[in-house]
């Protein structure tokens, strides 16, 4: 047996260097399945299958906040020491702030922007992550008026220290901090907990964990269970906690509960469905992959049917002659994967963009063993499938009309039918990946095309922190800095709490005040912002009623809001917003809730993101309300790159310690909230576009084939004084009875599957009939575009040639 392999092998050896062209198409076209197979199965692996970069991983659970029947993420400080003193099935239970916020380092070798996550002392140590350096926060350092200390990343403690060891014990000044704080730890270069951060500070029990903040949800838990513990017992006792919780504290606590998920499935479970779609995608051109070269081996068969004859007539078994040309198709495969192998490594840097796991931290770094097997069981798979189809052929041969003359020249009804029915597959298969591809497409563009009630056209953002602690002195610097930008030729300046689409958080609750305060159904969150007078017409948001927001809304005077018109409807249905009252929780962290008088009413934002659903939102004035970190919006003709070095110039004048990010277009915000949306649209539009090629080409060799196995006829029909236009459009009818087929199958598999696309679509339905029609006449003009040259052939056949070589 292994004399025979090795014979076929060395046999397929010497014809893939006999006819390397065919070689080189057939490689050619299974390197783009594998490799597009290989790219996404790493991306699954690193996902989905491979453990995650912590000690233990399995033992690891987040705790996500229930209210009723709806769940989110964070909780409150108070709920987190409750669950984490009470529940004895957890070793650990650890916090991290929902979100990274913003600080500036100053002094040292000069001002830089750093990205800052405030986490509770044992977080590292929960997850079982060990620093570079140093050592991990102390217990007592994460108490009321423990010492100033952080721990920062390697890439921050090289770029201002040199190297993790010598930024130990070392003092960096933050602007959100009121004292310098000493770096006690460094983390590794590839630690990432849910966001990216340069510095960790501490949160410290008993500062911000009074009563009042169990209405505020800014913690994230993450749990690590003692050995031996299940997660079914873990959250008994965490129920039982919650009914006490619930029972202790009603105004808050009534319908709140907490469920334990393993940190895994929390982190990777929303991805794995579009995971599975895109592997499912490039499964199936792969599949046309195969079938194409399938295609090319049985037509390949033809010439070879005299020898194969040969060796059957001299003892050779069926079994024997399907076992070469089955290892030949695996001899070609196996350059094929190495190739596509080589190809993965490439698309490995989009894929992650595509889906949206670059942001979870998620990168398929080079090749490793699990994705080299895969590599390799996957070309072997595809020599194997790819082979199929003409071992099957040659197992069926007859030798009597196979040794006789015309042999090499003719083919059987059975094989004529077999590439059609390949063809017919190809078809089916590249109309339902169009017909995603479409899905998206379309849903895309009208993502794209979503009003976001702002103008974001010629709009900039530049973000500033203050180090001014005074409420005077902040807005003694926002003044001057509005001035000092409304100076600059055809400049409109505004300063705001958050960015539009950038800065998602803060929504506390508000309720109007003629309801029960003490009716939680009564309470909604909505998103407050703080603006600066003229806010609104620098972004393009318009005044629907009542006034703007003015500097003699200060403290000390009536606080005021401008609310939107979503905030309206819900608030006062049916009633005149302007005068009446609101109550809000929250601002300024308050023991009590704030009465604000509504003076103006706005248009309707997209102010947390371009897809999510317009929120009610509540705009107060600076003057009232202290802004920490300043984010300027400006409306002007001038470039980024200019308004960045004129606010640097302006800073360095007057305060040389505050760092100045580069200026940002407000359009390249919002086009990085879409961009996972467009690259996998764009991604699936690729793997499409590489399908309908394999399609085109699979029905042009079926024609081409067809119009040569036919010379002799279509030359005597010539001869006789048949008409050129009715042998083109034979042809063209011959595909039709292909493409027409493989249509029908790729449309009811379509409307069959779309609908597990639902949850990817905006404003589409999944049996969109723009879609189907256009992608289903994309085909038919590919199917026509392949036929046209052998129809031309064919209808060019000399009568003469064709019968004198016949």
């Amino acid at each position: 047996m292994l004399s025979a392999l090795l014979s076929d092998v060395r046999l397929a050896w010497r014809s893939m260097r006999r006819q390397s062209a065919f070689a080189a198409v057939v490689v050619g076209t299974l390197a783009l399945g594998i490799g597009a197979n290989t790219a996404m199965f790493s991306l699954i692996h690193a996902a989905l299958l491979k453990p995650l970069p912590y000690d233990t991983p399995d033992r690891l659970v987040l705790g996500f906040r229930t209210v009723g029947s709806r769940q989110a993420l964070l909780h409150s400080a108070p709920d987190y020491y409750d669950y984490r003193e009470q529940t004895p099935g957890f070793e650990s239970l650890a916090a991290s702030r929902g979100g990274s916020h913003q600080a500036s380092i100053s002094g040292g070798v000069g001002p830089e922007h750093v990205a800052v996550m405030q986490v509770s002392y044992d977080l590292f140590a929960t997850l079982g992550v060990k620093p570079v350096a140093g050592r991990w926060f102390a217990a007592h350092e994460g108490r009321a008026g423990g010492p100033n200390v952080v721990m920062v990343s390697d890439g921050l403690a090289r770029r201002r220290f040199g190297s993790a060891t010598l930024a130990i014990g070392q003092m960096l000044s933050l602007s959100c901090m009121t004292s310098p704080s000493t770096v006690v730890g460094v983390m590794p270069a590839l630690y990432r907990f849910l966001e990216q951060a340069d510095l960790w500070e501490l949160a410290r029990r008993g500062e911000e964990d009074g009563p009042v903040t169990r209405r505020y949800h800014n913690w994230v838990l993450v749990g690590r269970l003692t050995p031996g513990s299940t997660i079914d017992a873990v959250q008994r006792q965490v129920d039982v906690v919650t009914t006490r919780l619930q029972r202790e504290y009603p105004l808050t606590n009534k319908t709140k509960g907490m469920r334990v998920v393993p940190l895994h499935d929390a982190l990777m479970g929303s991805q794995a469905p579009m995971l599975l779609m895109l592997m499912g995608a490039v499964g199936m051109v792969l599949l046309m992959a195969c079938a194409n070269v399938a295609g090319l081996l049985v037509a390949r068969g033809i010439a070879r049917r005299s020898e194969l004859a040969v060796r059957a007539s001299l003892g050779a078994s069926r079994g024997r002659l399907a076992a070469q040309l089955i290892t030949e198709s695996v001899v070609l495969a196996v350059p094929a994967g190495l190739c596509g192998l080589v190809l993965s490594v490439w698309l490995q840097r989009l894929l992650p963009i595509a889906t949206g796991l670059a942001d979870s931290g998620v990168v398929a770094r080079g090749v490793e063993w699990p994705v080299l097997l895969f590599a390799l069981a996957a070309s072997l798979v595809t020599g194997v499938l790819s082979g199929l189809a003409p071992a099957l052929r040659a197992s069926s041969l007859h030798l009597a009309a196979n040794l006789g003359p015309g042999g090499r020249a003719t083919d059987s009804r059975g094989g004529a039918r077999l590439r059609s029915v390949l063809v017919v597959g190809q078809v089916a298969l590249c109309l339902v990946l169009l017909v995603g591809a479409g899905l998206l497409l379309r849903s895309f563009g009208r993502l794209a095309a979503t009003d976001l009630g702002f103008n974001s056209g010629g709009l900039l953002v530049a973000s500033i922190d203050q180090p001014f602690r005074d409420d005077d002195a902040r807005l003694k610097f926002q003044a001057e800095l509005r001035d000092d930008l409304a100076g600059m030729a055809g400049v409109q300046a505004t300063l705001t709490s958050h960015v539009p689409i950038r800065h998602p958080a803060g929504d506390p609750p508000m309720w109007p005040a003629k309801r029960s305060a003490t009716d939680l159904s009564a309470q909604f969150p909505v998103l407050a912002r703080i603006v600066a007078p003229g806010y609104f017409q620098t972004v393009g948001i318009p005044l629907v009623a009542g006034r703007d927001l003015t500097a003699a809304d200060r403290r000390g005077t009536a606080q005021v809001m401008v609310i939107d018109e979503h905030m309206a409807g819900e608030f006062f249905p049916g009633e005149n917003p302007i005068g009446q009252h609101v109550m809000a929780m929250g601002m300024d962290m308050g023991t009590a809730p704030r009465d604000f008088e509504v003076v103006g009413v706005v248009g309707s934002a997209r102010l947390n993101s371009v897809a999510g659903n317009v929120q009610a939102t509540a705009y107060v004035s600076p003057y009232q309300f202290g802004m920490g970190r300043i984010n300027v919006m400006l409306r002007t003709p001038l470039t980024a790159a200019a308004v960045t070095s004129t606010l640097r110039r302006l800073m360095a004048a007057k305060h040389p310690d505050i760092p100045v990010e580069p200026v940002v277009p407000m359009d390249t915000i919002v086009d990085e909230a879409l961009l996972s949306r467009r690259v996998i649209a764009v991604t699936l539009g690729a793997f499409s576009a590489m399908a309908l090629g394999l399609a085109a080409m699979g029905l042009y060799g079926v024609l081409a084939f067809y119009v040569t196995q036919r010379r002799h006829e279509i030359g005597i029909r010539l001869a006789l004084g048949a008409d050129q236009g009715v042998i083109r459009r034979q042809v063209l009818w011959h595909s039709a009875l292909i493409v027409g087929p493989g249509i029908a199958v790729g449309l009811a598999a379509s409307l069959a599957g779309a609908r597990l696309m639902t949850r990817f679509l905006y404003q589409v339905e999944p049996t969109d009939a723009v879609t189907y029609a256009g992608v289903s006449l994309t085909l038919a003009a590919a199917a026509l575009a392949a036929s046209a040259w052998p129809a031309w052939r064919a209808a060019r056949v000399n009568p003469l040639v064709a019968l004198r070589g016949e």
